[in-house]
């Protein structure tokens, strides 16, 4: 054991960290061996601090001549004894370790756990417990409106939908005589028959199914499609349809929305309810029309899973992103009447709806509702754009989603559901990852 600094090297000495007998002065015989000490140790509550000497005491410290070890030292220069001061406030009794906090365990007086991080596990809460935690992150009105949500105008019954950045440079809702479309796949516009049925061709539609990739800097940029690595605008499209398709609809469409229904009473059990869901659309000729519907609580049960027949000619089941095929859609039992009643037992105005882009849900199934959380609001990107799910899943939940397959079965609701539930629950554990919101 070495003496501690300014530790003098005779007699008895004691401070709060450490007790330490020491044995007679270094003399040239009393060699280096010759010397042990016994440290009686006691716990710091802090470390103890220098003060000027009371008195100083001489004393010479010592050094090994060049090759001589283990030869008895010599003694060398002077230094003044300074000494701990003695009357060093005694350790508390709550004393707390540095293993204990680590361990999760500080206690309340600790400085250390002045400002730590405690994590509480909102999924064993009861949804009376979780729904204060969920009402900061539901959407404004203002945002409801920018981000083009149906919304009832005061005094009328008809849906209004706001233009976006999206929706500016093309014409989302026509007149009922009007023929002109565009394809929301190769952009070409076209026009259907006088009896508002589809034309249909070999090939007439070419185009790239999958978005685009950036790769390189400067001179080295490209911008690929993901699909077939083609270099963006370089080729019309890697894929071939019979039929164009389109996601424009008939303003007359907009008086069919239906408000959720307002709480029967103050102890309606759907008012203190959340639930996340997610819509799987399929190409008819009258536009997108709603085919499956998944909802499930916070705890990730299934509450419904309903499959709808759209009343107008299927285009094209999109199998490639709804999951779903013309023999899935054929034998679906509900309609979209039927689906509003079912949906209304569980939802009230007052029903926390949590999904990803959830306009495009609610116009599908012709709804108004406002109690809303957006998780494409809620973690948008820094440059204040809207993140893919996909991407939104793997990024912060490690998962992989929506298998990126021709021959999958593309979306599942059920999957998109639960993953935004996931979300929630991440952004309540990691507030930092949500973005601030007025």
């Amino acid at each position: 054991m070495y003496y501690s600094p300014g530790s003098p090297p005779y007699g008895n000495y004691n401070h709060p960290m450490v007790t330490v007998a020491a044995p007679q002065p270094l003399t040239p015989e009393y060699g280096y061996a010759s010397y042990h000490y016994a440290p009686q140790y006691q716990e710091p509550a802090f470390m103890p601090y220098y003060v000027s000497p009371v008195q100083s005491v001489p004393y010479y410290s010592t050094a090994y001549p060049n090759n001589s070890y283990p030869s008895p030292p010599i003694q060398t220069s002077y230094s003044p004894q300074y000494m701990y001061q003695q009357n060093s406030p005694p350790i508390p009794q709550q004393t707390v370790s540095h293993d204990k906090i680590l361990s999760g365990a500080p206690k309340e007086n600790c400085l250390v756990a002045k400002g730590r991080k405690v994590h509480v596990d909102h999924r064993t809460m009861t949804m009376e417990q979780l729904q204060p935690f969920l009402i900061p992150f539901k959407m404004t009105n203002a945002e409801l409106e920018t981000n083009a949500y149906p919304m009832f105008r005061e005094g009328s019954r008809t849906a209004s939908i706001a233009e976006t950045t999206y929706t500016l440079n093309k014409k989302m809702f026509l007149d009922d005589f009007d023929m002109k479309r565009t394809c929301s796949r190769c952009q070409k516009e076209f026009k259907l028959r006088p009896d508002g049925t589809m034309v249909r061709e070999k090939d007439i539609c070419r185009y790239h199914h999958r978005g685009t990739n950036r790769n390189g800097k400067r001179d080295t940029f490209q911008k690929r499609y993901t699909c077939c690595n083609e270099e963006y605008n370089s080729t019309p499209g890697c894929k071939f349809s019979d039929v164009h398709v389109f996601d424009q609809l008939f303003k007359k469409e907009l008086a069919t929305f239906y408000a959720t229904p307002r709480p029967t009473s103050a102890n309606d059990p759907r008012s203190n309810k959340a639930y996340a869901l997610d819509c799987e659309m399929v190409y008819t000729v009258a536009g997108p029309a709603l085919a499956r519907l998944t909802m499930v609580d916070m705890y990730k049960n299934m509450v419904l899973d309903l499959f709808i027949k759209p009343p107008t000619e299927v285009l094209d089941p999109n199998t490639e992103f709804s999951g779903l095929t013309m023999e899935t859609i054929n034998n679906a039992k509900d309609t979209m009447a039927s689906c509003h009643q079912k949906l209304f037992k569980f939802v009230n105005s007052e029903t926390i709806l949590i999904g990803h882009s959830l306009e495009s849900d609610l116009k599908a199934m012709r709804i108004v509702h406002t109690n809303v959380i957006d998780t494409a609001i809620l973690f948008r990107s820094s440059g204040d754009f809207k993140v893919a799910l996909k991407n939104l899943s793997a990024k912060l939940l490690h998962k992989n989603i929506q298998g990126d397959n021709e021959d999958a079965v593309g979306h599942d609701s059920l999957e998109d559901a639960g993953t935004c539930v996931d979300l929630i629950f991440y952004g309540l554990k990691n507030p930092e990852s949500v973005v601030i919101r007025k």
